[in-house]
């Protein structure tokens, strides 16, 4: 019986709107499918914690009420991005 054939790797570099390279990247054919390494294995993540604004969106995941102390910490980061957002539209006027 035949091989099958396997086209050949394109690797490169993705470039973001500011120019600058990010993480490299190889894909294999023409659907871009990403290329891993079967013997590398992804590192265990740890849950995120409550009272943290990623606990807050692990709540809205898996469909639940976030507490209350995820949804201080979500108040919280939207009031700082909120300021940063309008200092950043006062510096470009």
């Amino acid at each position: 019986m035949a091989e099958l054939h396997q086209p050949p790797l394109i690797t490169g570099t993705r470039m973001v709107t500011t120019g600058r390279p990010v993480k490299p990247y190889v894909y294999r054919g023409t659907q871009f499918e990403p290329v891993r390494d079967p013997k590398k294995k992804p590192k265990p993540r740890r849950p995120a914690e409550c009272g943290t604004d990623s606990g807050y969106r692990r709540h809205g995941r898996h469909g639940e009420d976030a507490c209350q102390r995820c949804k201080d910490a979500h108040t919280k980061a939207q009031r700082e991005w909120n300021e940063r957002r309008k200092l950043k539209a006062e510096a470009a006027q």
